[in-house]
């Protein structure tokens, strides 16, 4: 376990915390002391525990802000997820499912080559036919 010294509104408190922690418990004692100073300037001098009590309310307060507007980036996060997913959906049907149009084109071409073949098969048979008569 650590000692540590933290100066909050211009007063001293000796706390102890785990080992590595101390860092961490003065950059805490740094916001209460931040909000202290405010109060003591908007409000001047106050006894000691009602300045502390005065402080930790207003840094609650600014938690409890801080905390609604991350639940609402969070469903906002939630909310354009669920629209990627909506999206990456849509292409993957849309990428699966031909176009209609282009299946009737295709079985158009395909039509139009028989109709090539037949016709190119009673040409040459025309072909042959008067080959014969002028024999």
């Amino acid at each position: 376990m650590a000692d540590i010294t933290l100066n909050i509104g211009g007063r001293q408190f000796r706390v102890a915390c785990e080992d590595g922690e101390e860092e961490r418990l003065r950059d805490a004692a740094g916001l209460l002391d931040a909000e202290a100073a405010a109060l003591s300037k908007a409000i001047g001098t106050v006894p000691e525990s009602r300045m502390l009590l005065m402080a930790g309310l207003m840094l609650a307060d600014r938690m409890i802000g801080q905390e609604a507007r991350h639940r609402g980036t969070e469903e906002a996060l939630r909310e354009t997820r669920a629209r990627l997913r909506t999206a990456e959906s849509a292409m993957t049907a849309h990428h699966a499912a031909p176009d209609p149009r282009a299946i009737e084109i295709e079985n158009l071409a395909d039509q139009a080559v028989d109709l090539l073949d037949r016709t190119a098969t009673r040409l040459e048979g025309l072909a042959d036919g008067l080959e014969l008569a002028e024999t």
